[in-house]
């Protein structure tokens, strides 16, 4: 499928593919759906971060002609028992953040690209200063006291 430098694991093919594991199971709730699995532990993150050791996991959802495929890097150990719980953790967290910039981006708060980091670090605050805004809108209580 991928090459190995494509995940920035290792450059050593033969010895990274020979401890992948790949395993597949049809959906609990909806027999048309596929979850389709490979992952490997302890890989080096990359050439230049030998002594970093890190896990990976590689996901596909399938159903019919549809295909969603998905990719984190972890520090969580995955395995067959717990490969699943990994990808509903990666796969909530993702959405978490794409509703979040949605909302900078389309709610009133016109965070927009230009607004992230860049060559002006007037950029990066102000992206910043919106995020906080938002943040301080979502968890503001109002006092009881009046």
């Amino acid at each position: 499928m991928h090459s190995s430098k494509q995940f920035g694991i290792s450059s050593n093919r033969s010895a990274i593919f020979a401890k992948w594991i790949l395993f597949c199971c049809v959906d609990e709730k909806n027999s048309k759906i596929l979850h389709k699995f490979r992952f490997v532990n302890e890989v080096h993150l990359n050439e230049s971060n030998k002594d970093l050791l890190v896990n990976f996991l590689e996901y596909w959802q399938s159903e019919g002609d549809e295909v969603k495929h998905f990719r984190w890097v972890t520090d969580f150990a995955v395995n067959l028992d717990d490969a699943y719980q990994i990808m509903r953790g990666g796969r909530a967290r993702w959405k978490v953040e794409n509703e979040t910039f949605n909302t900078l981006k389309n709610q009133g708060y016109h965070l927009e690209r230009n607004y992230r980091i860049g060559s002006k670090n007037l950029n990066t605050n102000f992206g910043e200063q919106v995020k906080i805004d938002f943040l301080s809108e979502v968890f503001y209580v109002e006092s009881p006291c009046g």
